[in-house]
């Protein structure tokens, strides 16, 4: 269940004298009807849905001047998706090689005998973000590494130069 109080707080459980101890929180009052996490290695964002029908992108990042000595909660991005969505579901991403494999145990050792890496990296270590809309749509997002991000760009770019436009449209 996602709960949330007069924007986002960010708990962590001390298990030492077992209670919640609050790290950080955003200081902008918003009505948040949705929250999620995503990550990539040790990044981690947190990712909020408002009335406003805006996905927000928190991070908890203690060293940066603008998080006033680690108490505020980092507003890096903040996207208009135009409907409202019903839920954040958070879940982890498995490679392609996984989900076409006849054996997971399999699968797995080759990958581990091609790539002594595999597991370590980054992108082998991600969770997303899934949500519906209440206009019927379905979302996701996924964080990229940045050659990922400009070969996407690239593709983007020759596919609106090669495609033709409906409408009189632009799609730049």
């Amino acid at each position: 269940k996602n709960f949330s109080y007069d924007s986002l707080h960010f708990l962590v459980w001390r298990e030492s004298d077992k209670s919640l101890t609050l790290l950080a929180k955003d200081y902008e009052p918003t009505q948040v009807f949705a929250a999620g996490l995503i990550s990539r290695g040790g990044a981690m964002a947190f990712v909020c849905h408002d009335d406003r029908q805006n996905l927000k992108f928190f991070q908890y990042a203690p060293a940066d001047a603008e998080a006033r000595g680690g108490n505020k909660l980092v507003c890096r991005a903040d996207v208009h998706i135009g409907s409202q969505t019903t839920a954040l579901q958070s879940h982890w991403c498995q490679s392609s090689l996984l989900f076409n494999s006849c054996t997971m145990p399999s699968t797995l050792a080759a990958l581990k005998q091609q790539d002594v890496l595999f597991g370590r990296l980054e992108d082998d270590q991600r969770f997303a973000v899934t949500f519906g809309t209440t206009d019927g749509s379905v979302g996701s997002i996924i964080s990229l590494s940045e050659p990922v991000f400009w070969r996407l760009t690239a593709l983007q770019s020759v596919m609106s130069n090669a495609l033709e436009s409906n409408c009189a449209l632009s799609h730049r």
